[in-house]
Parts: structure tokens; C-alpha cells; sequence
């Protein structure tokens, strides 16, 4: 077959399996993207709010996904530190006192030292609509912790 057939056939055949998966709902080789919109995708973790940081207080509380300029200044990444953050929270659920004080400890250790007051929170959201709207479905607090009292 020459390069022009070719061309004509694989034109064809990427416009009838566009079609196809279109019209036909979950039909192999076909599926239609529109049902992963109709899947709930709510997801639920930890994070914290710092209330205040080196002399710093916030109000209303600086969440962690805008603090990435603390962590700048201390020459640190904030993203090594969201698994302690939900470990923590994990660890409180579970009524884990032992584990809480190695959590806590593992998160406080984030700030170098400085002095630090931070809430713990359990966050719901839809991954797309936090990344659409920065908002997350429901915030609870969760506790409240000083860097200056030691768990």
C-alpha cells in the first residue's frame, strides 16, 4: 500500500473510533470520557494552618499551601513534609498517643528550629475543583499545637 493509503486509512479509522467512543458507553475497545466526570473523586487527608512563626503571628492562620515563602527563607521544601503532616493526623484519629508525639516531632522539626504555633486540620475536596477554586469542601480542626511545648 503506498504512504497516501496509509495516510487515508489511519485518518479513517482515528475518526470512527472518535465517533464511536462518542456514542458507544463502555463498549470494548470504545469507552466514552464523559463518565469519568459521573465518578466522585472526594478525597481526604491533613494539612496545617501556622498561626505563628518566629515572632510572626498570622490571622487569620497562613495555610501550608501559602507558606511556601517561610520555607524559602529557611531553605527547605514544603512538599517533604505533607506525608508527616497526614501521618500526624492519621495518628490522632487513631487515638495513637505514641505515634502522635513521633508525628508531631517529625513536623515540628520542619522549621528549623524556630519557634512555631500551628492548627491541624482534616480537609475534604475534589482534587479538580481545589485546583479550579483553591478551596477545599469542608475544613475541621482537627488540634492545635506550639513548637514551644513539647509533645
Amino acid at each position: 500500500m503506498s504512504y497516501l493509503a496509509h495516510k487515508k486509512l489511519l485518518l479513517i479509522f482515528l475518526c470512527f473510533y472518535f465517533v464511536a467512543g462518542m456514542y458507544v458507553v463502555d463498549k470494548y475497545p470504545f469507552f466514552n470520557w464523559a463518565l469519568f466526570t459521573k465518578i466522585p473523586n472526594e478525597q481526604s487527608d491533613f494539612t496545617i494552618e501556622i498561626t505563628a512563626f518566629d515572632g510572626t503571628a498570622y490571622d487569620p492562620a497562613l495555610p501550608f499551601s501559602e507558606s511556601r515563602f517561610i520555607f524559602e527563607a529557611i531553605g527547605q521544601s514544603p512538599t517533604q513534609y505533607t506525608q508527616p503532616i497526614s501521618d500526624l493526623g492519621r495518628a490522632l484519629e487513631r487515638t495513637d498517643d505514641e505515634a502522635v508525639a513521633r508525628d508531631r516531632t517529625a513536623v515540628e522539626k520542619m522549621f528549623d528550629g524556630k519557634s512555631f504555633s500551628y492548627n491541624l486540620v482534616r480537609i475534604s475536596y475534589d482534587p479538580v475543583e481545589l485546583w479550579r477554586t483553591g478551596s477545599y469542601k469542608e475544613e475541621v480542626q482537627v488540634a492545635s499545637y506550639d513548637s514551644n511545648h513539647a509533645p
